[in-house]
């Protein structure tokens, strides 16, 4: 094939790259592609990972990467037509940042750069805030209903839409109240969700709720808290009786959370809940089971000890002075109420695939998913939907080792962008899904 010929080819190739982020046309140099992070997408603050690839008939030396105008980063790639590159770049802090790529043809010719601009978010703000709003407060009101439940009152605004918003207690576990939404998702919601604490609290204390606000996209939830109303901090008669004092642990062992786990009235699945350690607290461990699956502990907020299950936590310190404890199982069972699965890093790599065929052999048709799912009452399936224009489908990610699970997607002959979600389902049915990730799918352009 001819210089001039290829050169056309690419040029056609680039104009119908409409998904990705392109370029403007250079006079000279290589032309180039920015295939992850996309055009306004929002990451908390960590790591990111940037893809790019770049095509010139003359050969490529490098590809370099900046941000917001200064260099990050330059990675050889020895390519005849076409090379991609990767790199690692953690930003300072939450902000607005402009990545740009350009490439280097084998004679050192710079063409010209691709660039979009992305959102860096702190996850733990405590008000909803959207990419292009500041952060406000999303309670409106907080009223106290009849016997033990409490009215929470809010508004939330984001361009990305909500999926999902959830009330729950933070002092003690209690089934949390939702609201889901499908898409398209709404962008203005006002509303108000119920709360059952069940019975009055026997320890002195003061009741706060937590409003979890999942948009559309985001990995991870915005949080607002409020206080119940009154006078000690809680609705009247929403407390039982004088305080308790908590016991001091007698093993100086702690136990740390990895995620949000039951601890329950007993060592095993089939003891009732008494309450909800959240993911990173940390609680004192003053008994275990005999076989150390099961440690008796004492949560942050409490006052009254139970058990978590060692898997779906750390140990801090030595277990050698911690009693064996031994609990009979209950007379009689009543199903427990389990968190749906927890699903973290779930990633889908590459984010630019091309179309089944030949050629273009640099590149890959299939997309690899990863996620680590966890669930103290055990994983049932692990599945990916996803759709592209006309096409969709599933595929089941397996288990691949501790609570890591992968599997594929792919080849597939519609070029667009694939969206995928991943539902995850325990052993008693609860089920958990994930924001979408997004992936590019190509023609071959040789």
């Amino acid at each position: 094939m001819s210089d001039s010929r290829l050169k056309r080819l690419l040029l056609g190739a680039a104009l119908a790259a409409a998904a990705l982020s392109g370029c403007a046309p250079a006079e000279g140099g290589p032309r180039t592609w920015i295939d992850q992070p996309l055009a306004g997408q929002t990451f908390a603050v960590g790591p990111i990972a940037l893809l790019a690839h770049a095509a010139d008939a003359d050969g490529l030396r490098a590809i370099e990467f900046s941000v917001d105008g200064e260099p990050v980063g330059q990675v050889a790639v020895e390519a005849e037509r076409f090379g991609e590159a990767s790199l690692e770049w953690r930003p300072p802090g939450p902000g607005t940042y402009t990545l740009e790529v350009v490439g280097l043809d084998s004679a050192g010719r710079h063409g010209s750069p691709a660039s979009v601009t992305i959102v860096v978010a702190d996850a733990s703000l405590l008000a909803l805030a959207s990419p292009t709003s500041p952060p406000a407060s999303v309670i409106t009101g907080v009223t106290c209903g009849p016997d033990y439940t409490v009215r929470v009152d809010f508004e939330i605004a984001s361009t990305l839409g909500v999926e999902r918003i959830e009330l729950a207690s933070t002092y003690r576990w209690t089934p949390p109240s939702q609201l889901v939404y499908t898409a398209p998702y709404p962008q203005q919601v006002k509303d108000s969700l119920w709360l059952d604490e069940s019975e009055a609290d026997e320890v002195d204390r003061v009741h706060e709720v937590v409003l979890s606000v999942y948009i559309a996209g985001l990995e991870f939830p915005f949080y607002a808290y409020a206080q119940e109303p009154g006078p000690e901090g809680r609705c009247p008669g929403h407390y039982a009786g004088p305080p308790q004092i908590a016991s001091t642990p007698s093993a100086q062992a702690l136990w740390v959370a990895r995620l949000n786990t039951n601890c329950r009235l007993g060592p095993g699945t089939a003891f009732e809940t008494q309450d909800v350690i959240l993911s990173g607290a940390q609680a004192a461990i003053d008994g275990r089971n005999a076989e150390s699956t099961w440690f008796r502990v004492l949560p942050p907020a409490g006052s009254r000890t139970c058990w978590v299950s060692t898997a779906s936590g750390t140990v801090q310190g030595d277990l050698s002075s911690v009693p064996v404890i031994n609990v009979p199982l209950p007379a009689t069972s009543t199903p427990a109420v389990d968190l749906p699965p927890a699903i973290g890093d779930f990633t889908a790599a590459p984010g630019l695939i091309l179309t089944e065929g030949t050629g273009c052999s640099s590149y890959s048709r299939t997309v690899t998913l990863g996620a680590v799912v966890s669930d103290d009452s055990g994983v049932a399936s692990v599945v990916a939907q996803w759709t592209l224009g006309t096409l969709s489908g599933e595929t089941t990610l397996l288990p691949a080792g501790g609570n890591t699970y992968s599997g594929s997607i792919g080849p597939v002959t519609q070029v667009g962008t694939m969206s995928i979600n991943l539902i995850a389902r325990d052993t008693s049915g609860a089920s958990a899904q994930s924001g979408p990730r997004t992936v590019t799918v190509q023609n071959c352009i040789e």
